[in-house]
């Protein structure tokens, strides 16, 4: 669920020598009398690995309009875009890997720190998307609207990603329910930095409403480097779904956060 990734630089050949047999796919090097400019000439023999990681970037068409988005994952610090089973399509911020749908995402931070691991150092159904994230994020507002081309001529599909962060000025955003829509909100978290119970510390509020009080990462888990996931239902939404992370007098470390998922209910 993944989605398509290349073989950079590799050819099969100019004859069908993709061989499947046993699991194994083997492609012996049919290339050698190849003129074609291919980095990588060898033969290979590919076995199917649940466990290795791989991203994608999803290159859609921009649409004539703002469209409205029904079910996204925003999975800070990752490397690329991502599928799941439930049909959401998580997308890298800040967005390093290639083209990905345009939904501004604007945010707040204080010392901002990006971390990304690989996913066999978390436990957790989940790994995957708790496996990066950053630290000292304060607020994030993301409008669940793609945006429509305002320059449909031209293939502007890197420019945005030049910068470590992309920015949304208000004039750009379009996109706006007539009245409020509800959401399920699921956020995803990880102790990767070794902090223990009582150090790590922050309240969650979303919408401007605080639902969740000295949250500990860590207790919350059974342990570091565990995701845990905190879901809240009938999130309404009008222009911008906004997440505060609020750390607590008495924390240690900023808060931290590693994907929010969100899927419209009944509409």
């Amino acid at each position: 669920m993944q989605g398509t990734a290349s073989i950079g630089g590799f050819k099969s050949g100019c004859t069908s020598n993709l061989i499947i047999a046993n699991g194994v796919l083997n492609a012996p090097d049919y290339t050698r009398t190849c003129v074609c400019s291919y980095q990588n000439q060898a033969s290979l023999a590919l076995v199917h690995m649940p466990e290795v990681a791989y991203w994608t970037f999803d290159y859609y068409t921009s649409p004539s309009e703002p469209k409205p988005v029904k079910q996204v994952g925003i999975n800070f610090g990752a490397p690329g875009n991502r599928y799941t089973e439930n049909g959401t399509l998580w997308l890298e911020f800040p967005s390093i890997g290639g083209p990905s749908p345009d939904i501004p995402v604007r945010t707040k931070y204080i010392d901002p720190q990006w971390f990304r691991h690989h996913n066999s150092r978390i436990k957790g159904e989940y790994n995957w998307i708790a496996a990066s994230g950053v630290t000292g994020l304060r607020e994030v507002r993301i409008r669940m609207f793609i945006q429509p081309d305002t320059n449909p001529s031209k293939v502007d599909a890197f420019d945005k990603h030049i910068e470590k962060i992309p920015v949304w000025s208000e004039y750009q955003i379009q996109g706006v329910f007539e009245r409020p829509r509800p959401y399920t909100v699921r956020l995803y978290f990880a102790e990767t930095e070794g902090c223990g119970i009582g150090q790590r510390l922050f309240d969650i509020s979303l919408q401007d409403k605080l639902l969740l009080e000295n949250f500990d990462i860590v207790k919350e888990a059974d342990g570091p480097n565990r995701s845990v996931v905190k879901e809240f239902k009938g999130i309404k939404v009008r222009d911008d779904l906004i997440l505060t992370l609020t750390p607590m007098t008495t924390a240690q470390a900023y808060p931290v956060i590693c994907g929010i998922e969100i899927i419209a209910e009944g509409w």
